[in-house]
């Protein structure tokens, strides 16, 4: 199939936009209503004002990420214009994009079946295009059935497909009116109502209406099994729990739930009534498409679903874990009104006897689960009360604390211009504390960058669904096309990384539009980086690669927390300017520079540039002692003391009996050792932790897996928390007890130590 494109001056016609380009003929191929998630592909940014934002707020970072152009209004691009951004300027931007789906809908000669209900939509829709099983049928990615999300699908659509297949969502009165104008479908699936919105609808019977006045016009209507009557007769016949197709071909449904066997019906219903032969049904995707099933960690199995929280969607969930092949089921449902589900659960009783049904609030760590068996939880944040109550299960923990994070990096910000951005460093695995799980924090909060060390921390970033851009410290030569593929930013610092980037850029097969490098200098602290002579030449080598784009040159401070070495920091970054200034001189163009590290930004103002990189600072600790004042420690280490005992005077602890003294003390034993990343070097009073008000030093050796402190007179019981490290024990203090730094501490943290990420720990 022909994919979509418009051309700037075709897309100025048809939404009726004054167009502001010196390349009108450019070619959008894209949409993008988040300027995040434009440097994945070059796009035409919406600017939509929404409850939670306006996006003319955020032009110039859609232009930094490379956007074509933006669709603005008039107001909007008065308030927040962009020197060097093409625009199409209209009055609403909304009614724009309408207007722009309506006139690509209008210009499709095929079906179009839409699909509305309170439930099952996303489900049924997979199913008929697994059945029909035709590279022409295209439809909404996942549940894009929104607000937005429907003229976003439809304007992928490609004209030469042969069926649309729109899901339709609405949740407030009057939500359909902004799609029955234009939409028109041909065909339609209605897969009934239930309480999922009730809220936004004076009445089941408005909320029925509203959903019922998409399909006005259509040629055929498909609803539910026990719906028949409101729609055209099925051509499926009943039999044996199945049905039999008007081909002859028989559906078995044996094990389905209820809800299931209702999708299935509308999916097979629907695929005959467009003319097609159903194929595969035996694999269609089954169940919730949300619902995700894993093997759980205490044994059995697991059901998570994370976003419907409805009686119809739970109900559902609760039919395939009746089907689980297990003696114990467990369901818990995360919501804070317990009373809207009291008279539902005494039905589900009566019908899943086998089932224990529990509820919890939201905050709760999934109380009620058995240590065996199958479980489901339902509801909105249940994935992190998952993973704080599976993660308590372990002796010791390591915990984050987003709230900390945020408060830090609100910090830094403050030190900084407004124009200056701020790339996070999460390399080697977010400093040992989970890549992942920061970057989807550091997202929310907008920094503008990531830079990771290797390749393949980009790529888990990225599979991980991160959009942000990422820059790679230290590409290795055979991964410039892993790096393009995932459009990953290399760091380029010698003469031999450039070729072997040229090299794999000629070589890789598609077309990529401008591709972002970033160029490193060596301004004194000689480990990597052109020299700073060298501006010029790089400059003319890159001129050679059409397509590749320099997004910023960097450089390192080696001793910016040092006020002895003020001079020579200085002096590097006059060296790195020289660099810089040729590079731009020769390309004509402006980049930008980036040097400042976390003390530097606490330091040296006038060192801040275009972008800082930030790393251990965002994790709460900083060598510069007035800056760590001013921060909150993001990581606590606790674990829970396992025994005490009374040792007399002038006997010694742990391997090779050191560490007595003069009187008896009572000891206590911690289950966490250098094994897990606890200094063996904080041994024998050097080292200490935090319980109940009191200080403990650390007596005798550290040993693998366990350590022992002095808990005399501390009143502290078997079973107690212990920090490690955290608010009472800083990451710094700890860092200068090992004689060490406090980025090998971190670093130093066993995987065999749970994470667990959450707020105002």
């Amino acid at each position: 199939m022909t994919p979509v494109q418009w051309s700037l001056a075709q897309l100025a016609s048809l939404i009726g936009a004054k167009l502001h380009s010196t390349q009108p003929e450019r070619i959008v191929r894209r949409m993008a209503s988040d300027s995040r998630t434009i440097q994945t592909e070059p796009a035409l940014f919406w600017a939509l004002t929404t409850a939670s934002g306006d996006g003319h707020r955020h032009l110039e970072e859609a232009l930094e990420r490379g956007c074509l152009a933006a669709v603005v209004s008039v107001q909007g691009w008065a308030d927040h214009p962009v020197a060097g951004l093409d625009v199409l300027v209209v009055d609403d931007v909304w009614s724009a994009l309408y207007l722009l789906a309506a006139a690509h809908r209008a210009a499709f000669n095929g079906t179009v079946l839409a699909i509305t209900g309170s439930n099952g939509k996303t489900s049924v829709k997979e199913q008929l295009a697994h059945l029909m099983a035709d590279p022409t049928v295209v439809r909404s990615p996942r549940s894009y059935n929104s607000r937005l999300g429907v003229p976003l699908s439809v304007l992928q659509f490609p004209l030469d497909a042969s069926v649309w297949l729109v899901e339709v969502g609405v949740s407030e009165a009057g939500g359909m009116a902004r799609f029955t104008p234009w939409l028109k479908p041909t065909h339609g699936i209605f897969t009934g109502i239930g309480d999922a919105h009730d809220e936004g609808f004076a009445s089941r019977a408005q909320k029925l209406r509203e959903k019922r006045s998409l399909f006005e016009g259509v040629t055929a209507l498909v609803v539910p099994e026990d719906k028949d009557h409101e729609g055209m007769q099925s051509p499926l016949c009943s039999e044996g729990g199945g049905w039999i197709g008007p081909d002859g071909q028989r559906f078995a449904q044996a094990q389905d739930s209820q809800a299931e066997r209702s999708n299935a019906f509308m999916a097979l219903t629907a695929c005959y009534m467009l003319g097609r032969v159903p194929r595969n049904f035996e694999t269609r995707p089954c169940g919730p498409l949300r619902l995700e099933r894993r093997p759980a960690r205490w044994g059995g199995s697991l059901l998570i679903d994370r976003y419907a929280l409805d009686e119809a969607s739970v109900e559902e969930a609760l039919g395939l874990l009746a089907q689980e092949d297990s003696q114990t089921r467990t369901a818990v449902i995360f919501d804070a009104d317990f009373g809207r589900w009291q008279s539902a659960i005494e039905g589900w009783a009566k019908r899943y006897p086998m089932i224990q049904i529990d509820l919890a609030h939201p905050q709760d760590s999934a109380p009620g689960i058995a240590q065996s068996g199958a479980v489901l939880l339902k509801g909105h944040g249940v994935e992190a009360a998952l993973e704080a109550r599976l993660a308590r299960q372990h002796d010791s923990l390591v915990e984050i604390d987003l709230d900390a994070l945020e408060a830090n990096l609100r910090h830094y910000r403050s030190l900084l211009p407004p124009q200056t951005r701020v790339m996070a460093m999460i390399k080697a695995n977010a400093y040992g504390l989970g890549a992942v799980v920061l970057a989807r924090a550091l997202e929310r909060h907008r920094v503008h960058y990531l830079g990771v060390a290797y390749p393949e921390e980009g790529r888990e970033l990225r599979e991980a669904g991160i959009r942000s851009p990422i820059m790679v410290l230290n590409p290795g030569d055979p991964s410039f096309e892993l790096m393009l593929r995932y459009r990953l930013e290399p760091e380029l610092f010698s003469w031999e990384r450039l070729a072997a980037f040229a090299e794999a850029y000629g070589r890789y097969p598609e077309a990529l539009g401008d591709v972002l490098v970033h160029i490193k200098v060596d301004s004194g602290m000689h480990r990597l980086g052109f020299e700073p002579h060298e501006g010029l030449a790089v400059a003319q080598a890159l001129a050679k690669l059409p397509g590749v784009r320099v997004a910023s040159v960097l450089s390192h401070f080696a001793a910016a927390e040092d006020p002895q070495q003020d001079d020579f920091s200085r002096a590097q970054w006059d060296a790195f300017s020289r660099f810089a200034d040729d590079l731009e001189g020769e390309l004509q163009i402006k980049v930008w520079r980036h040097m400042a590290n976390t003390p530097a930004v606490a330091r040296h103002p006038w060192a801040a540039g275009d972008m800082v990189r930030l790393g251990i600072g965002l994790m709460g600790a900083s060598p510069v002692a007035s800056d760590a004042k001013q921060l909150q420690p993001v990581v606590q280490v606790t674990t829970t003391l396992s025994q005490l005992r009374k040792v007399p005077a002038g006997q010694g602890i742990s391997y090779g009996s050191t560490d007595s003294a003069p009187h008896e003390r009572l000891i206590a034993t911690l289950p966490i050792g250098y094994a897990d990343g606890i200094p063996r070097a904080l041994s024998n009073g050097r080292g200490q932790a935090y319980a109940k008000g009191h200080f403990m030093p650390i007596v005798g050796r550290v040993c693998m897996d366990m350590l022992m402190v002095d808990a005399t007179n501390t009143g502290l019981r078997v079973g107690d928390r212990v920090e490690l490290l955290g608010r009472h024990i800083l990451l710094e203090d700890l860092a200068k007890s090992c004689g060490t730094i406090s980025y090998e501490v971190l670093t130093g943290l066993s995987p065999r130590l749970p994470r667990l990420a959450a707020n105002g720990l």
